[in-house]
C-alpha cells in the first residue's frame, strides 16, 4: 500500500498528519453510500467540536470517507505542547498556554479585516490566569486513548510525533537540564533545540517517549528532526565533550548521533522511526524512514533510496496545505509523480508515497482548517490509488464536482474552487467578454465594479457580461447556506498594441542581477549589496544563488505579431512583472507558491521587461507567456540587452 500525509501545526489545533491510502475515493458508483445515508451521517460532522477531540473525530470520519487509513499526530511544536506527559506536568500546565504571539496577533487582525470570522481565536481555548490572557489547551492521555479508539473502528493508525532536538522550546523552558544554557529562545533562524550532551535532556526525552510509546500501538513513531539552529551546540561544553567522546567532527554529526540514540531506544521498544529530511545531515541510520519536504533539497531523495530507506514525498510546492490554494493546487497535486524525482528505477519501490501538511501557525479554527484542507485532501487521497498509466484529470475534476453537494450536506466548510476564465488583469481591443466557470455546481456568483464587497444582495453572475470600457470587477462565491467565500478582483482593460522599440537586441536570454536582499517587498530590492550578474536562458534562480535572494531580471520579449499576450508568474515567494514600463503582474510580498496571471496587448517587435523577485529560504520562480490562441511562446523569444 501508499502512504499518504496531511500534517496540521501548532495553533490550538492539533498539529497533526494524516497519512492515508486511498482507493479510487470520490467514486462511489457501486457502493451502497447514497446522499439519504450521507445525509444521515452528517450528524457525526456538524460542528460539535469545541473540543479539540471532537474536532479530531470529525477529521477521523471525513478520512474514512475517503479511504484513509493513516493519521500522523503532531502533537508538540515551540509554540504548544499538546499532550499530557505524567512524569512532567510542566509540559501541559504551562508549556501548553501561551500569550498571543505574533501569528495569533495576524489573525485575529484577519478576522476583523477581512470580516472573516474563521480567523478569530476560539474562545474556548483561551483562558485568564492573573490578570493574563493565555490561548492554548492540550490532550489528557485518556483524550488520546479516545481518539486512538475511535480510529481503530474506522480502520485508521496513529503515527504520533513528539519533534526533538528542535522546536522543543515549550519543553525546554520548563525543566532544566534539557537545553544547552538556561536562557532559551529563538536564536537567528529557529528555537533553542534540547542539549544533545547533557544525560539527564537525552533522559528527558526518552523518559517523554516512553510515555508516548505507551500509549500508540501502532508500529511508528516519528522523531521531527526538522529545523535545528546549532549555534548553541558549538558554544556548549557538554555538546562538544560528547562530540570529541564519540570523534564526531560536526555539529550535523551531533544530531545523528542523538538521532540514531533514539532511534536505538525506539527499536528497543518495538518501534520504527520516521523523521523529516534533515536526518540525512550527518549520517543516516539503516533502518530510518524519511519524509521529504524540502523542495529545495533536489538530493534528498536519490541519498535516501540510495542508502536503501523508505521515503515519503511532501514537498512543500505542491504538498503544504497552508499555502493559499490557487487554481493550479488541487491539479498540481493530482498529477504529481514522485517516481520523478528517483533515478534509479529500482530504488522506487521504497517510494511509500506522498504527505500533504496543514501547519496551523496562521490557522485558529476548525473551519479554516477544513478550508485550506479541503478540496486538496481529496486530490490526495485519489493520487494514492491512482495508476499513474490511468490518470485523467478532467475525469477526477468530473468526480470532484460531485462531491461538493456531499460535503455541503455534511456540513464541511470546504474552499469553494477558484472561478476561472479570467486573469488578475485582462486586456481587450474593442469589446470584451467576462466569461466565468467555477468548478463546484453549487456555488453561487455576486459581483460588483464599484470596489464594495459583493453581497447577497449584489448583482447575480447569471452568463456573460460585455464590457467597452476599463473595468474593475470585485467577485464573490457563497455556499448554498449562505456563507461567502473567497473574494476576487480582476480588472478588464481597453487597449491598444503597445508599440515595440525600434533597436532591436541580438543577444539571446535575460541578465539577472542578485542582492543579498532580506527584505519583503520587491521595490527596495535594489538597495541591498550586489553578490553577482548572471546571463540565464528563462525567467528562473540561477544556480549559484542561493540564500537571501533578490532578483533583478532584465532584457526584451519578442512579440512575433500583434496579439494579447497571456503572462503567468509562479514564485515562492514575492514577484512583480513589468513590460514596457507598465506593471503586468503583482506578485508581491511573502507567500509561498502562487500564481498570478496577467495580460498585455503588445505590438510586433522587441518590448522591454523587467522582473523581480526575493526569497530566504529556497523558494521558487517560473514565468510562461502564451499568445491569444493558447499556444506558449518558448523562451528563445527573450533577448538580453
Amino acid at each position: 500500500m501508499k502512504k499518504y500525509n496531511f500534517n496540521a501545526g501548532p495553533s490550538m489545533l492539533p498539529r497533526e498528519v494524516i497519512e492515508a491510502t486511498a482507493d479510487a475515493c470520490l467514486d462511489f458508483e457501486g457502493s451502497s453510500l447514497s446522499l439519504m445515508e450521507i445525509s444521515h451521517r452528517a450528524k457525526n460532522f456538524q460542528p460539535v467540536v469545541d473540543k479539540a477531540v471532537e474536532l479530531v473525530k470529525e477529521l477521523l470520519d471525513l478520512m474514512a470517507l475517503y479511504k484513509m487509513n493513516k493519521f500522523h499526530w503532531h502533537l508538540t511544536d515551540d509554540q504548544g505542547w499538546r499532550i499530557e506527559i505524567k512524569k512532567y506536568p510542566l509540559l501541559t500546565e504551562k508549556g501548553a498556554w501561551r500569550k498571543f504571539n505574533s501569528h495569533d496577533k495576524e489573525c485575529i487582525r484577519q478576522s476583523k479585516v477581512n470580516d472573516n470570522p474563521d480567523m478569530a481565536i476560539p474562545e474556548s481555548k483561551i483562558r485568564i490566569v492573573e490578570g493574563d490572557t493565555l490561548y492554548g489547551g492540550y490532550y489528557t492521555q485518556e483524550d488520546i486513548k479516545e481518539v486512538i479508539a475511535y480510529a481503530k473502528v474506522r480502520g485508521i493508525d496513529i503515527v504520533p510525533e513528539i519533534d526533538m532536538p528542535g522546536h522543543m522550546l515549550a519543553a525546554i523552558s520548563n525543566y532544566e537540564g534539557v537545553s544547552c544554557f538556561d536562557e532559551t529562545g529563538w536564536g537567528t533562524t529557529f528555537s533553542s533545540p534540547v542539549c544533545p550532551g547533557k544525560d539527564s535532556a537525552i533522559e528527558f526525552c526518552k523518559n517523554v517517549y516512553s510515555e508516548l510509546i505507551e500509549l500508540f500501538p501502532y508500529k511508528y513513531v516519528h522523531i521531527g528532526g526538522d529545523e535545528v539552529e546549532k549555534t548553541n551546540w558549538k558554544k556548549c561544553p557538554d555538546c562538544q565533550k560528547r562530540m570529541r567522546d564519540n570523534k564526531l567532527k560536526t555539529e550535523e554529526e551531533l544530531q545523528s548521533w542523538f538521532i540514531h540514540d533514539m532511534e536505538k531506544f525506539f527499536n528497543d521498544k518495538g518501534k520504527e522511526m520516521i523523521g523529516w529530511d534533515e536526518i540525512i545531515e550527518g549520517g543516516l541510520s539503516k533502518t530510518a524512514t524519511v519524509m521529504w519536504w524540502r523542495s529545495w533539497a533536489k538530493n534528498a531523495p536519490s541519498k535516501t533510496t540510495g542508502q536503501g530507506n523508505p521515503i515519503i514525498f511532501t514537498p512543500n510546492g505542491q504538498f503544504y496545505l497552508d499555502y493559499q490554494e490557487d487554481k493550479n493546487s488541487v491539479a498540481n497535486i493530482y498529477n504529481y509523480d514522485p517516481m520523478s524525482e528517483i533515478q534509479n528505477a529500482e530504488m522506487q519501490p521504497l517510494v511509500l508515497g506522498v504527505q500533504g501538511n496543514v501547519w496551523c501557525e496562521w490557522i485558529p479554527s476548525r473551519e479554516r482548517m477544513q478550508y485550506m484542507a479541503i478540496p486538496r485532501l481529496l486530490a490526495i487521497a485519489e493520487l494514492g490509488w491512482s495508476n499513474p498509466s490511468q490518470k485523467d484529470w478532467n475525469a477526477f475534476a468530473r468526480r470532484l464536482a460531485n462531491q461538493f453537494e456531499r460535503l455541503n450536506i455534511m456540513n464541511i466548510n470546504y474552499r469553494i474552487p477558484d472561478l476561472e476564465g479570467f486573469n488578475k488583469t485582462n486586456a481587450f481591443i474593442g469589446e470584451g467578454i467576462v466569461n466565468i466557470t467555477c468548478l463546484d455546481p453549487s456555488a453561487e456568483i455576486h459581483y460588483t465594479t464599484d470596489g464594495s464587497v459583493p453581497t447577497l444582495q449584489s448583482p447575480k453572475y447569471d452568463g456573460p457580461v460585455k464590457v467597452t470600457e476599463t473595468t474593475d470587477f470585485t467577485f464573490r462565491t457563497f455556499r448554498p447556506n449562505g456563507k461567502p467565500g473567497d473574494i476576487t478582483t480582476t480588472r478588464f482593460i481597453k487597449s491598444e498594441y503597445t508599440p515595440a522599440v525600434t533597436a532591436a537586441p541580438s543577444n539571446p536570454g535575460l541578465k539577472a542581477t542578485w542582492h543579498e536582499f532580506k527584505g519583503n517587498k520587491c521595490t527596495e530590492i535594489e538597495k541591498a549589496p550586489v553578490n553577482g550578474n548572471y546571463s540565464i536562458e528563462d525567467v528562473m534562480i540561477p544556480k549559484k544563488v542561493k540564500g537571501n535572494i533578490g532578483l533583478i531580471i532584465k532584457g526584451y520579449i519578442n512579440a512575433p505579431q500583434d496579439d494579447i499576450y497571456t503572462f503567468a508568474l509562479l514564485s515562492d515567494d514575492g514577484s512583480t512583472l513589468v513590460i514596457d514600463g507598465e506593471q503586468v503582474i503583482d506578485n508581491d510580498g511573502p507567500h509561498g507558491p502562487r500564481e498570478v496571471v496577467g495580460q498585455k496587448a503588445l505590438a510586433k517587435g522587441y518590448h522591454p521587461i523587467e522582473i523581480r523577485y526575493f526569497d530566504q529560504n529556497g523558494g521558487q520562480l517560473k514565468m510562461k507567456v502564451s499568445g491569444n490562441d493558447g499556444k506558449e511562446i518558448p523562451f528563445t523569444h527573450l533577448y538580453a540587452h
